[in-house]
């Protein structure tokens, strides 16, 4: 083992191998290593205070190095060459070994995986996650990186990890270290770490006291008493006194940290050594923390530099800096952003001009800047066997007839040449039912957008924006949607990171198409909502947004809250003939466990239409709500144990040939209406398929424990819970509802958490309605043979009871693949 001691320790020459007994036509060779152990001193210690020594110097558990000392034998032949080469390749493979393993002991005021990160010696390992199935038949270099054993950086390890310690206030740190070979040409090292007690801060001083309000002290002082004098945590408290100083407008205030120490014994060998056994402590410290604010400070010029085509004038507009204004830091980052969210810049920095009036209060601004080209176009060609061919583009102007003003257009083309490709894709792909006209579904489809952004309107803290789009879609013997409209905005900044947008849509729709497709698609099975649908009507809601974010990452946050609310409101006066009013609120909140995080979520929300609402749209039966008002629960970010959208209402639907079964056993004669949906042999749950039809109010609530398990590979488990319902807001707790948990695992990559989730589904059993179609395509309620009383009308669902096996399993689950973590 190294052990620290006051010199260092020499060992003589060590005999590694022992000649064989020289035989006829055999050489001998004698082989010596010398290794000598060099001292490694910490910066700024004595000669004294640190002196790394070897490990016993056997042949099974230290690698020699040095010099190779042999006495030369005459070639007499091939054989023996090959055979001399081989044992001098053994040798040098000895010398500097493949790490197979590298174990930490003894660390628990630090993480194992913190002092690895810190260390030079590494084991042998994959290259990634993604490479692992070909690291398990395979060690090629291009799956699997080597490391080999460095005595050197070994040594200086030694000293990387008592600094570490030293620096978390564990200043009598010893380590020793033990090199295992395994085989003759690999090892394992092991680092023991005899941490000894910490330098515990006695007491905390912060002068003046009266600049920081009781409530942010503990936030802002990361030391505590009685905890270890941590210099991280030290300089993170100076971090954030000065950033809260500068908050407040006093930029050029001074922090002076100072501690002093008491009872501290010298640092030696001998002197860590009886740390480690316990027989002495490491003293106290006083920390003294001293801030002058100076006076605040303001902007009195802003100086812009490299911009060529945008104007200075329109880069100042940019700003939420302004001159004569306190010269704040939430503005300087505000700034920072706002342009690089223009798309004009390469490269923006907002700093102080040092060139000149460095102890002025009044600060000049330099704005510097990279332009990027103004223009961009992008364009897509493609093929599928449901839109043939289709031609997509964008085109963007960042400075619009200037202000930084964004234009964006959009469009594309699709089913392209479809009537001269349709028949050989025709039952097959895009089929047409016999007997209908197949020339809507074969005519060209597109979509265009076009938007207009002003930002800085009337003042750095609003937005002001404007579209107008248009579409023809198609879905092949299903439906032809047109529609058109247009979407003004305005978003006002009420603090950093939190807008409050008023927005409204305009939109005026036509779709054509048969009964299935709205039951299918958009969940609407009633008749009434049905035929509303099938007329042109139009959709103009006015919304109300406001969102807040604290969070510390918009990909994965781990500490801080995200909420949002919206609030809807569709009648006459916003020319909708689709009325109603709808709230709806989320938020998310984020609590740092260690490494780990313990994440909370809420949804609320409520719908309710307006009176005339079936009036306006020619239904006087009923108050009509468009599907896309409804509220769904289920799905891969609420109640995860459920399908998309399949928590709440739901109806069965079932082709007719199914329902009658394969022998038509409900025979043509009977009425698809009067055929049996239960007690039948040849009728299962996987025959019928759920429909979601949403509901009026939606409660919803999840808790989830995310935790890392190796590299970027994490864990979580958590628990949904959610309610969907067709009563008003009081009655919001007597609808649809489940509690699902599950498990899941996550890859953080650059785009974002990469997320698997599996939901387990609880076993319930329901009783729903079930929807055929009869002869003419219209979609018709089954309520079974004639005297079938209502209660055993509708389908006893139960697919995780009734099915066995592998089926039954994955009917008990809830498989879910995205990218981005739930909330």
């Amino acid at each position: 083992m190294h052990r620290v001691c006051r010199r260092p320790n020499r060992l003589g020459p060590q005999r590694l191998t022992h000649p064989p007994a020289p035989g006829p036509g055999k050489l001998v060779w004698t082989v010596v290593i010398a290794v000598t152990a060099a001292a490694a001193v910490p910066a700024g210690a004595s000669a004294q205070d640190t002196a790394i020594g070897t490990a016993k110097g056997t042949a099974q558990d230290t690698a020699p190095t040095g010099t190779l000392l042999a006495a030369p034998v005459p070639d007499t032949g091939k054989g023996a060459r090959t055979a001399a080469a081989a044992r001098d390749s053994l040798i040098g493979r000895r010398a500097r070994p493949e790490i197979q393993q590298v174990a930490i002991r003894g660390a628990h005021a630090i993480r194992a995986g913190d002092i690895e990160a810190s260390i030079s010696t590494t084991e042998s390992h994959c290259r990634g996650l993604f490479y692992l199935p070909f690291c398990v038949v395979s060690k090629s270099p291009y799956f699997y990186q080597r490391f080999y054993l460095d005595h050197d950086e070994l040594r200086r390890d030694v000293l990387r990890i008592r600094i570490l310690y030293w620096k978390r206030g564990y200043r009598l740190t010893s380590v020793d270290t033990a090199v295992i070979y395994r085989t003759p040409t690999t090892v394992r090292v092991r680092f023991t770490i005899h941490e000894g007690p910490p330098t515990r801060i006695a007491a905390i001083t912060l002068l003046p006291d009266s600049l920081f309000p009781a409530s942010n002290r503990r936030r802002l002082v990361r030391l505590r008493v009685n905890q270890p004098l941590d210099l991280f945590e030290f300089d993170t408290t100076a971090t954030l006194l000065t950033h809260w100083m500068w908050s407040r407008g006093y930029a050029d205030a001074t922090i002076d940290t100072t501690f002093t120490l008491a009872g501290q014994p010298p640092s030696d060998s001998a002197t860590r050594a009886a740390a480690a056994a316990g027989r002495i402590n490491a003293g106290t410290a006083a920390v003294k923390v001293t801030i002058d604010p100076h006076r605040r400070t303001t902007v009195d010029t802003i100086v812009v530099t490299g911009n060529t085509r945008v104007s200075a004038q329109t880069i100042r507009h940019a700003l939420v800096l302004r001159p004569g204004s306190l010269f704040l830091q939430g503005d300087v980052q505000r700034s920072q952003r706002a342009l690089y969210r223009t798309g004009l810049f390469r490269r923006a920095s907002v700093a102080v001009d040092t060139a000149g009036h460095q102890g002025d209060s009044a600060k000049t601004i330099a704005v510097n800047v990279d332009e990027a080209p103004p223009r961009e176009v992008v364009g897509g060609i493609g093929f599928t066997t449901v839109d043939f061919l289709d031609l997509s583009g964008q085109f963007t102007d960042y400075n619009w007839v200037g202000g930084a003003r964004k234009l964006v257009i959009q469009g594309g083309l699709g089913n392209l040449f479809a009537h001269g490709l349709y028949t050989g894709f025709n039952n097959g792909f895009k089929e047409v039912p016999p007997g209908t006209d197949p020339n809507p579904f074969l005519s060209p489809t597109w979509n265009i957008t076009a938007k207009v952004t002003q930002p800085w309107f009337l003042a750095p803290e609003n937005t002001l924006a404007a579209g107008v789009f248009a579409h023809r879609r198609v879905a092949p013997g299903v439906f032809v949607e047109n529609a058109y409209g247009l979407t003004p905005s305005f978003t006002h900044d009420l603090a950093d990171r939190v807008p409050l947008t008023f927005g409204y849509q305009y939109e005026v729709t036509h779709v054509d198409a048969g009964d299935v497709y709205f039951c299918v698609d958009y969940g609407v099975c009633d008749a009434a909502t049905r035929d509303v649908l099938l007329s042109r009507g139009r959709l103009s809601p006015l919304s109300v947004t406001v969102q807040i974010d604290r969070s510390d990452d918009p990909l994965n946050p781990t500490t801080g809250f995200v909420a949002r609310s919206e609030i809807q409101y569709a009648s006459q006066y916003t020319l909708s003939d689709f009325r109603y009013v709808r709230g709806f609120a989320t938020a998310s909140m984020y609590r740092p466990i260690g490494r780990s995080v313990l994440a909370f979520n809420a949804r609320l929300g409520a719908v309710s239409p307006l009176g005339g609402s079936g009036a306006a749209v020619g239904d006087t039966s009923s108050n009509i709500l468009h599907p896309t008002a409804r509220f769904y629960a289920g799905g891969s970010e609420s109640v995860r144990g459920f399908g998309e959208n399949q928590l709440g209402p739901r109806v069965l639907t079932i082709a007719p040939n199914v329902l009658r079964g394969p022998n038509n056993q409900c025979p043509v004669s009977t009425p698809i209406q009067q055929c049996p949906v239960n007690g039948v042999p040849y009728l299962a749950d996987a025959n019928f398929t759920p429909q979601a039809l949403g509901g009026r109010t939606l409660l919803e609530g999840s808790a989830e424990y995310r935790f890392p398990l190796y590299q970027q590979l994490g864990g979580a488990i958590f628990v949904d819970g959610g309610i969907v319902g067709e009563g008003n807001l009081q009655t919001a707790t007597s609808g649809t509802s489940a509690i699902t948990p599950g498990f899941g695992i996550r890859y953080l990559s650059v785009v974002g958490p990469i997320r698997v989730d599996v939901g387990i589904n609880p076993l319930t059993t329901e009783r729903l309605v079930v929807l055929t179609e009869d002869a003419t395509g219209r979609i018709v309620v089954v309520s079974g043979p004639p005297g079938t009383p209502a209660s055993a009308s509708q389908r006893i669902y139960a697919p995780a009871r009734t099915e066995g096996g592998f089926s039954g399993l994955l009917n008990r689950v809830s498989l879910h693949l995205s990218i981005g973590q739930a909330f």
